[in-house]
C-alpha cells in the first residue's frame, strides 16, 4: 500500500516538473533553434527540405521537423514543446516495458532504470527544447520495445511490416538510425530469418532510401566546422581531445569560459550533470534569458555553487554508471546470453564509436558538437545497465550496496531540485 502511494506522488511530482519545465521554458531558446525552427517551417509549409544557405541543420531527416512543425502552425510551438515533454515520457515508459519484459518478477530493477534517467538533468534539459533528439529517442524506443516484446517472442511478417517501418521512422529522423538498422538487422539474422530480413531491408529501403541517395554526394555538415577536414582523420583531434581530464576546474567551474575548453570528457561530463553551454539558466539565479543570449558565459556565484554541486554529487552515480555498462557487457559475453541485453550494449557501444567519429571528421575550435543531449536516445540503456549492476551485482555486498543506494537517492534529489527551471 505505502509502495503504492509513493509511487503514486512521485509520478505527480514528476509530471509537475516535466510540464511546469515546458510551460517555463522559452520554445526558442534551446540550442541552434532559431536554425531548428527554420527547417520545421519550409518543409511544413514549402513541402522541401531546406538549403544548406537557408539553415545548417538542413543535414538531418526530415520526419521531426515536418511533424513538429505541421503541428505547431496548427497550435503553435509552445504546444508542440508540451507535447515534446510528453513523447519523452512514452519513450521512457516504452523502455519500462522492455526491462519488464526482461525481469517479469523483479520490477525493482525497470523502475530504477527509468527512475534514474529522469532524474538525469540532460533528460530535462533536452526535453523542453526544439529539437530532434526527443523525437529520436521515441522512434528509437519504439524499435527496440516492438522487437523485443512484440516481433521477437513470435515473428511473423505483419509484425516484420511494422518493425521496418517504425525503424524506417527512426532512420529518417536522425542519421543515428543506420545504427538502430544494423542492431535490429543483427537481432533478426540472429534468429536466422534470412528472408525477413530481406523483406525488413527492402521496406526500410523504400521508406527512408530517398533521402540518404539524394545527399549521397554532399558532406555531412556541408562544411567541417574547423577547418581542416583536409587533414587525416586521425589528425584531426588532438589525443588530449578525448583523454585529458582537468577535474580540478571541472569541481570548481564547470561553465563555458572565453577560452575554449576542445576537451570531450570535461565538457560532456559538465553537460550531462549541468549546463556547460548554458543553454539553461533558470530563473531562480537571476539570469534573464536575454542577457545570457547576448553572453553565453553569463553566471553568478550561485549558480556556478549550484553547478560544482551538480558535478560532485553525480561523481559516485557516474562511476556506477560505467562500471554498470561494462558489467552488462561482460554479463552477455561470458554468462548468459541474452539477445536483448545483446542488442542494447551494441547499440550503445556503436552509437557512441559513430559520436566519436563525427566528432573526429568534423573538428570545431570550440568542441560546440560535444552536447550530451546527442545521446538522449542512449540514456535508457545506462539507466538500466546502472540498475541492473548495483541491484543484481553489488546487493551481494552490503558494504558496496547501502552506500550506492544512499549516494544514488542523494543525487535523484539534488538533480530534480536543480532540473526544476
Amino acid at each position: 500500500m505505502y509502495k503504492k502511494i509513493l509511487l503514486t506522488l512521485g509520478l505527480l511530482v514528476g509530471l509537475v516538473l516535466v510540464f511546469h519545465n515546458a510551460g517555463a521554458y522559452p520554445y526558442n531558446a534551446g540550442y541552434d533553434s532559431s536554425l531548428h525552427l527554420k527547417y520545421a517551417e519550409i518543409v511544413s509549409r514549402e513541402g522541401r527540405i531546406p538549403s544548406f544557405a537557408e539553415t545548417r541543420e538542413n543535414y538531418n531527416p526530415p520526419l521531426f521537423y515536418l511533424t513538429s512543425g505541421l503541428i505547431s502552425q496548427a497550435f503553435g510551438f509552445k504546444t508542440w514543446q508540451y507535447l515534446n515533454v510528453f513523447l519523452a515520457l512514452i519513450s521512457l515508459w516504452l523502455w519500462y516495458q522492455v526491462f519488464v519484459k526482461l525481469h517479469p518478477n523483479d520490477k525493482v530493477v525497470p523502475l530504477t532504470a527509468v527512475g534514474l534517467v529522469f532524474s538525469w538533468p540532460v533528460f530535462h534539459k533536452t526535453s523542453v527544447m526544439f529539437s530532434l533528439e526527443v523525437f529520436f529517442m521515441l522512434t528509437t524506443a519504439l524499435s527496440f520495445w516492438f522487437f523485443i516484446s512484440k516481433f521477437d517472442p513470435k515473428p511473423n511478417f505483419k509484425k516484420l511490416l511494422v518493425l521496418a517501418l517504425i525503424v524506417a521512422a527512426n532512420l529518417l529522423t536522425r542519421m543515428p538510425g543506420i545504427i538502430t538498422v544494423g542492431v535490429i538487422s543483427a537481432g533478426i539474422a540472429y534468429r536466422r530469418l534470412g528472408r525477413y530480413l530481406l523483406v525488413f531491408w527492402l521496406v526500410i529501403g523504400l521508406g527512408a532510401g530517398w533521402f540518404y541517395l539524394g545527399r549521397s554526394h554532399q558532406e555531412v555538415f556541408g562544411v567541417g566546422e574547423g577547418g581542416e577536414t583536409e587533414k587525416p582523420f586521425f589528425q584531426r583531434q588532438p589525443l588530449a581531445f578525448y583523454l585529458d581530464v582537468p577535474f580540478t576546474l571541472m569541481m570548481t567551474y564547470p561553465l563555458r569560459q572565453n577560452l575554449p575548453l576542445n576537451k570531450m570528457i570535461p565538457i560532456f561530463y559538465n553537460e550531462f550533470w549541468g549546463d556547460f553551454w548554458n543553454y539553461y539558466p533558470q530563473p531562480r539565479f537571476g539570469l534573464p534569458v536575454a542577457e545570457v543570449r547576448k553572453n553565453r558565459e553569463l553566471s553568478n556565484p550561485p549558480r556556478i555553487k549550484s553547478l560544482v554541486l551538480q558535478n560532485q554529487i553525480n561523481l559516485v552515480q557516474t562511476l556506477l554508471m560505467i562500471c554498470g555498462f561494462v558489467y552488462l557487457l561482460v554479463k552477455n559475453m561470458t554468462k548468459k546470453f541474452n539477445l536483448a541485453e545483446t542488442m542494447m550494449g551494441l547499440f550503445a557501444v556503436l552509437t557512441w564509436l559513430g559520436f566519436l567519429a563525427l566528432l573526429t571528421k568534423y573538428p570545431s575550435w570550440k568542441s560546440d558538437s560535444v552536447k550530451a543531449s546527442y545521446m538522449l536516445y542512449d540514456l535508457p540503456i545506462f539507466g538500466y545497465a546502472t540498475s541492473l549492476f548495483v541491484f543484481k551485482f553489488l546487493k551481494k555486498s552490503r558494504l558496496l550496496f547501502i552506500p550506492s543506494v544512499v549516494m544514488l537517492v542523494l543525487a535523484a534529489i539534488v538533480n530534480l531540485t536543480w532540473s526544476w527551471y
